[in-house]
């Protein structure tokens, strides 16, 4: 199975490492997809690598949009399942995330690739840490 992790690229270790870990352990086997990029797609890598689970890493082309959009489509496309890690917001910070109807967390590139990756029809789990 392919799993990708993929979410805010200003999580830190401490914040997600819990939680990668209980998706790899619960995916196992399995091949960890995510795009390179800082936060929850390195600290992903790193965690796999530690737990002896291979990694397919796709970084994005150019760093824009479109090279940002390209590389978040083939996660969702190349995955069978999907987890995004959300920062969860404080009550006082509750406003939108462009992607959700349910504001409780920063939106991140992790969210417009849940909801492309939901489109697919591929199953997604979002989990705020």
């Amino acid at each position: 199975m392919k799993v990708a992790i993929v979410g805010s690229s200003k999580a830190t270790f401490n914040q997600a490492e819990e939680e990668i870990r209980k998706i790899i352990a619960v995916n196992k086997p399995c091949v960890i997809i995510s795009g390179n990029a800082d936060g929850i797609d390195s600290i992903a890598d790193r965690i796999a690598g530690e737990m002896n689970v291979k990694t397919i890493i796709y970084p994005p082309k150019t760093k824009n949009w479109k090279g940002y959009k390209e590389r978040n489509s083939l996660i969702a496309l190349r995955c069978d399942k999907l987890y995004n890690l959300v920062l969860k917001k404080e009550p006082k910070d509750m406003g939108s995330c462009y992607h959700h109807k349910v504001h409780t967390h920063y939106r991140s590139g992790g969210c417009w690739t849940e909801n492309y990756a939901k489109q697919l029809g591929k199953q997604v789990m979002v989990i705020e840490i």
